[in-house]
């Protein structure tokens, strides 16, 4: 308390003795530093966790709600190391909810590592290539161009973001949306997108239509990179490539630029097989969907499914999908989309089961966690135990955990 005093009144001196004001200040760091390490073995987690400090050369955590926090941009943070964590999400909440500068990674036998080709399957299915335009009159062009690399998720996925960024190096920056249940992994530096993301998506390529997109995203990103964007020509030619990329132009740059000749989007190239398994795992973790149903009076039986929905553009990738898991299950129209639905649960346990465990989700995904909720059910059903009333009670139990986020939010 007389510490506090002295602090909140310049010039006032309750303690003139500076020896034994030092000795209390480190008497109290001790204090603080106690109760913290006895809180975590109160909690029982001291085996699960193993705690580190960081600078922020690999991380950049001060942002709050996509805001930009002046006052914490630049602050160190604390990486928690969470062994096992599909069964320790309970103690990932109670050390990471809303904490500043805490950051949670998740970890595998000691490795967190993600196959590129997991990356680029991921990102065929929950990533965005952005490009924008927004008019400026500070601007010498009256407009200003930006890019960006961006994949949102539900706020219980972050540890598979931060997961994607260590894979990418550590650029980019992770901002958190509580209010929305989002996290986003976002890279906006030039340098990044040009050495690091567009490389990696040369490298391991998208397999869905938005290959086409990202061929000319990056494009319009390299214009960038070499200053075309400042010069009427290279705008010219920006505004081209942005008519052809995803949504077409907003009608604010149609009005603009009512002469506009977008440019060419290309075809893609044929795909006939996966041949890349880990593309495949990293697709299923982002668009794919493990679920199951329970008896109604409608229908008499336990349900599991194995899906996938595309866009209209990608109904020849799903065939091919189909194709790679023996032309099991069939192919839905649904709206502007088309579904892959595997129905038979003897199916997903002769087909889809194996492929998964040969070639797992990793960890620090959530839909690992689901997998094997999934699996439980699946085994149950084959088993032939769903005919009692314990395995019933057994599989509702578990219906009751699938595809479900934690209430509440990392």
């Amino acid at each position: 308390m007389l510490i506090r005093l002295e602090l909140s009144g310049p010039g006032v001196q309750f303690i003139a003795d500076n020896q034994l004001y030092n000795s209390i200040i480190t008497s109290h760091a001790i204090l603080m530093i106690f109760f913290m390490v006895n809180n975590m073995l109160m909690l029982n987690i001291s085996p699960v966790l193993s705690v580190k400090t960081h600078n922020t050369a690999a991380a950049k955590i001060g942002f709050v709600n996509n805001k930009k926090d002046p006052k914490n941009s630049k602050h160190s943070y604390t990486k928690i190391e969470v062994k096992d964590p599909s069964n320790n999400r309970d103690i990932i909440l109670k050390i990471a909810k809303k904490q500043k500068g805490v950051y949670i990674w998740e970890t595998l036998d000691e490795k967190n590592i993600l196959h590129p080709y997991f990356v680029t399957g991921f990102s065929d299915g929950e990533s965005s290539f952005i490009a924008s335009i927004s008019h400026n009159p500070k601007n010498l062009l009256n407009w200003v161009v930006s890019s960006k690399f961006v994949i949102s998720l539900h706020l219980a996925e972050l540890p598979l973001l931060l997961s994607i960024q260590e894979f990418f190096g550590g650029i980019g920056f992770i901002t958190k949306d509580f209010k929305n249940n989002k996290v986003s992994y976002t890279v906006t530096k030039l340098d990044d997108l040009v050495n690091v993301i567009i490389p990696h998506f040369n490298s391991f390529p998208l397999f869905t239509q938005k290959r086409l997109d990202f061929i000319l995203w990056s494009k319009i990103v390299n214009l960038m990179y070499n200053k075309e964007h400042l010069n009427e020509k290279g705008l010219q030619e920006i505004i081209s490539l942005k008519a052809s990329l995803n949504n077409k132009l907003p009608s604010s740059l149609q009005t603009a630029f009512p002469n506009v000749i977008p440019a060419e989007r290309g075809e893609m190239e044929i795909i006939t097989n996966i041949t890349e398994p880990q593309w495949l795992v990293g697709f299923i973790a982002g668009d794919g969907s493990l679920s199951a149903s329970s008896k109604n009076t409608k229908r008499n039986a336990f349900r599991v499914r194995f899906l996938i929905t595309q866009h209209a553009r990608d109904l020849e990738l799903l065939k091919v999908i189909k194709s790679y898991f023996g032309e099991i299950g069939g192919i839905y129209k649904n709206g502007g989309s088309y579904n892959y639905e595997v129905g038979s649960y003897k199916d997903c346990y002769n087909f889809i089961l194996p492929f998964l465990l040969n070639n797992p989700i990793p960890y620090v995904s959530l839909k690992y966690k689901n997998f094997k909720i999934w699996e439980e059910i699946l085994n149950i059903l084959i088993s032939g135990e769903h005919n009692s009333e314990i395995g019933v009670t057994k599989i509702n139990a578990l219906l009751s955990t699938l595809n479900k986020y934690d209430k509440t939010p990392l």
